[in-house]
């Protein structure tokens, strides 16, 4: 029977300077050979997941954190932020000690106000892998699905959450590096629903892969939701299954116990 096995990217499969695990790519590989099928589910817009990421073989990708859906090259659900929404954001987050960071499908925009720009390290990170899909803030021309930012000194999460929290949804990641605000009917779950809705699929038939508080709605949406060993620990008492680190073969050994490969 074909499964629909979903894996986060950051901390799960991929590192931004380790790369991908061998026996990660081996493990997608021989998922694809048993007839089964990968699906990419991020909270990474669709502009910001690497071609060599793409390139291990995945047959859909659930992206910007259930904002944008593809299945075989085919987009079948994309939503857009308005450019008002993305103006309030954009300044409440700036008034508040953020350093905004739009992300759309297309572009990943950056805060050219922001005079050290160039030291921020996910600017680096981005302009390493995928300068071309660079481009600065504009107020009067964007297009972005969400809206992640860096913490400076005098960040106020509280007080951006108290502003926004009827329309978004906001996720602090666990090592302090982004704040992202995501819009409320969207989630990574939402997507794994909506994919399989439109497949026609049983979610009986689906298993999920991920490390941290962003993904718990996915894990708690497929059949058998499983916390990487690098994971965060508090995740961990929410959801049953584990496996090793993403560099102990996690993915593999988990996928072979499920008897998948």
């Amino acid at each position: 029977m074909e499964s629909y096995i979903f894996f986060d990217i950051d901390g799960t499969i991929y590192d931004y300077y380790k790369g991908i695990p061998d026996s990660t790519k081996l493990a997608v590989r021989l998922l694809r050979e048993k007839g089964h099928h990968p699906v990419i589910c991020t909270g990474r817009t669709r502009v910001m997941i690497f071609d060599e990421i793409i390139s291990l073989g995945f047959d859909g990708i659930v992206a910007g954190g259930g904002t944008y859906i593809e299945w075989n090259g085919r987009v079948i659900h994309e939503e857009e932020l308005p450019l008002s929404e993305l103006k309030r954001l954009i300044g409440c987050l700036r008034e508040h000690g953020f350093i905004p960071y739009p992300e759309g499908n297309h572009y990943f925009y950056y805060d050219p106000t922001h005079e050290d720009i160039e030291k921020e390290e996910i600017y680096r990170l981005y302009q390493m892998h995928i300068p071309e899909k660079l481009a600065p803030i504009n107020l009067e021309d964007m297009h972005a699905s969400k809206v992640s930012s860096r913490y400076t000194p005098k960040a106020d999460a509280r007080a951006v959450i108290e502003l926004v929290k009827d329309d978004y949804i906001y996720v602090e990641h666990d090592d302090g590096s982004l704040f992202e605000l995501i819009p409320k009917d969207a989630s990574k779950g939402t997507g794994v629903r909506r994919l399989m809705d439109y497949l026609g699929e049983d979610m009986e038939n689906t298993c999920g892969f991920g490390d941290s508080f962003n993904d718990l709605d996915m894990l708690k949406t497929v059949k058998r939701g499983v916390v990487m060993g690098n994971g965060n620990e508090e995740l961990k008492k929410l959801i049953p299954l584990h496996t090793e680190g993403m560099y102990e073969d996690g993915v593999f050994n988990a996928l072979r116990r499920f008897k998948l490969i």
